[in-house]
């Protein structure tokens, strides 16, 4: 699976998700998943974005420090893969401002991984390149599962309440991981 847009605006989650599937005789096709939800993450996947606020700032030659990039809102990562299967990545982050009726937006340049051909200027950082795994591995997370949980406190179980085959519910998870009977 390989992400390429990871999107969460405070109130819904979404994303992109490339998977090569073969057609027989070495030939594969290239099948593109949106997923979207309105369920709340786990404070990890916000963090992840946020975390993106110093590289927005520095890529636009603004403070890495301070009110701004405190308040700035990173909205969502958008990954292209090159020929030799290198990440490149554009972030979008928004920033409200007090005299206009909108946010700022901002949308960084494409930068991409480092190559044998590619210049350190035009390239990820390896603290980048960490900012980008995290990032990936919470959506990864997100779209398994890993999500806020409600509880509900009932005052007591009805009587006639259908009792739970946890065999039943181990077999259809499994076969949702695609492991078989």
């Amino acid at each position: 699976m390989k992400l390429t847009k990871m999107h969460y605006d405070g109130a819904k989650v979404s994303m992109e998700y490339e998977e090569e599937e073969g057609r027989g005789m070495g030939k594969k096709d290239v099948k593109t998943t949106t997923f979207r939800s309105d369920q709340a993450p786990l404070p990890a996947l916000p963090a992840a974005l946020k975390a993106f606020a110093p590289y927005v700032m520095r890529l636009f030659g603004l403070s890495e420090k301070g009110k701004y990039v405190d308040t700035l809102e990173v909205r969502g990562v958008t990954v292209r893969y090159t020929k030799d299967g290198r990440r490149a990545i554009s972030v979008s982050a928004i920033q409200k401002t007090a005299r206009t009726n909108g946010p700022a937006i901002f949308n960084t340049p494409e930068l991409e991984e480092h190559s044998d051909e590619s210049t350190g200027a035009t390239c990820l950082r390896s603290d980048e390149i960490e900012l980008l795994d995290e990032a990936e591995k919470q959506f990864i997370l997100f779209i398994n599962g890993h999500r806020e949980q409600l509880t509900l406190k009932l005052e007591s179980e009805p009587e006639n309440a259908p009792a739970v085959d946890e065999d039943a519910v181990a077999r259809l998870q499994a076969a949702a991981r695609g492991e078989g009977g």
